[in-house]
């Protein structure tokens, strides 16, 4: 039995304003849909299982419900088995109801019930449909327990598996043994995200189509799944067929910050398809407060990058008042005075030492940077692995001042 997996597609066509980033993240969800439907083609599965959240709520329009069909309608003859979701469960007001399906194509099955589906004499289905928002049931319990060998069982289920750090009382938990406990030979899973597969390859999230926010680490696939035999371990296959790109970028900045800048806008003029990708990114670091309002500008330009969302979360301190309150915190410490003096001399690596109560300046790097260029000019490798090594306990120094500067700013508020 070969098959795809997939789950959480959260249709939703956009109402009034059709433009914008909220319309592209809607599109590019039907995009996708049609890709699957391309794969489950080029595959030749057996069928599609959408395991649960076909659509982003119980309210959305007729049209979107139309469209959803039309494209799932150009499967056939493969059939694609949808069980309702928590976003749109087996309620009074279920979309299920809504006389679309009704008149939906013949390879579009919607699985009400807990009824098994025999595909044929060698596979059962087993849905767990949801018909509730929220529950402390276990949905898989409607699963009988296997009694022989004789055909390959799958289970179609909604809801979180009971993982300490991930479950929620009233988030449809499912027990991790599901599987084993039910005799079943693969448990495809919807309601995470992000692609997860368990280690014994019998229970599985195939994670959303098209990735809907920055936290969801594995996302915009589905998984083709082979079962050659009942008992045998299911192949897994992870398909990327997502449209959108995620990307979350942390980046160190320092002085000169012109230059850090101009790499910056480099690599972000380097993306492919800026239009379909969405950036967080996140700058740390310490800068003077005249290079503070160059970060400035780079948000305005970034804003204007032609990508489809661009998120600026800065980190970066101002190195002027991290000085002034690690100055503040040397002259009431003698012990941290001495501290301070001893890794100033070595952020400046020729400073004679001295006996003298430390002054503590305003941190830049220039220095450490035209020992570099001096470096790179010379013949002698010698002179080469000397500066070297200094400017690597320089680095150390000058992290360590700025950790001590941090500290006492946060001792100062």
């Amino acid at each position: 039995m070969r098959f795809i997996h997939t789950a959480d597609l959260q249709l939703m066509l956009p109402k009034g304003d059709v433009s914008g980033e909220r319309s592209t993240l809607q599109e590019a969800r039907f995009h996708t849909l049609e890709r699957i439907v391309t794969l489950a083609s080029d595959e030749h599965v057996d069928f599609i299982a959408i395991c649960g959240d076909v659509f982003e709520d119980t309210l959305v329009s007729d049209e979107t419900i139309y469209r959803a069909l039309r494209i799932l309608g150009q499967a056939a003859p493969i059939p694609v088995f949808i069980l309702p979701g928590n976003h749109d469960p087996l309620t009074a007001q279920s979309v299920y109801k809504r006389p679309a399906f009704e008149t939906a194509t013949e390879n579009v099955w919607v699985l009400t019930t807990s009824d098994p589906v025999l595909l044929d004499e060698n596979c059962t289905i087993y849905p767990c449909p949801v018909t509730a928002k929220k529950s402390i049931n276990d949905p898989t319990a409607v699963i009988p327990v296997r009694e022989n060998d004789d055909d390959i069982r799958i289970g179609l289920a909604h809801g979180s598996l009971m993982i300490e750090s991930m479950h929620q009382p009233d988030d449809h938990p499912i027990a991790l043994e599901a599987a084993q406990t039910k005799g079943l030979d693969y448990l495809a899973l919807g309601h995470w995200h992000s692609t997860l597969l368990m280690e014994s390859n019998r229970i599985a999230y195939s994670g959303t189509h098209e990735q809907t926010a920055f936290d969801e680490s594995s996302s915009g696939n589905v998984l083709l799944v082979t079962i050659d035999a009942p008992r045998a371990v299911p192949k897994l296959e992870t398909k990327r067929v997502g449209e959108l790109t995620w990307l979350q970028w942390e980046r160190p900045i320092a002085e000169p910050i012109a230059e850090a800048m101009q790499r910056l806008r480099a690599e972000i003029d380097g993306l492919e398809s800026k239009g379909k990708t969405l950036l967080r990114l996140v700058l740390t670091g310490a800068v003077s407060a005249d290079s503070l309002l160059q970060l400035e500008q780079f948000g305005a330009w970034l804003r204007e990058a032609g990508l489809l969302r661009a998120e600026l979360i800065s980190r970066v301190e101002c190195v002027d008042e991290l000085a002034g309150a690690l100055k503040a915190l040397a002259e009431s410490d003698e012990v941290i005075a001495g501290t301070v003096a001893d890794l100033q001399r070595l952020v400046h690596i020729d400073a004679p030492a001295s006996d003298e109560g430390a002054e503590v300046l305003a941190r830049s790097t220039q220095e450490l940077m035209d020992l570099w260029q001096e470096a790179r000019l010379k013949d002698s490798d010698d002179m080469l692995q000397e500066l070297s090594s200094d400017l690597k306990v320089a680095d150390a120094a000058n992290n360590a001042l700025l950790i001590l500067a941090r500290t006492a700013q946060g001792v100062r508020q």
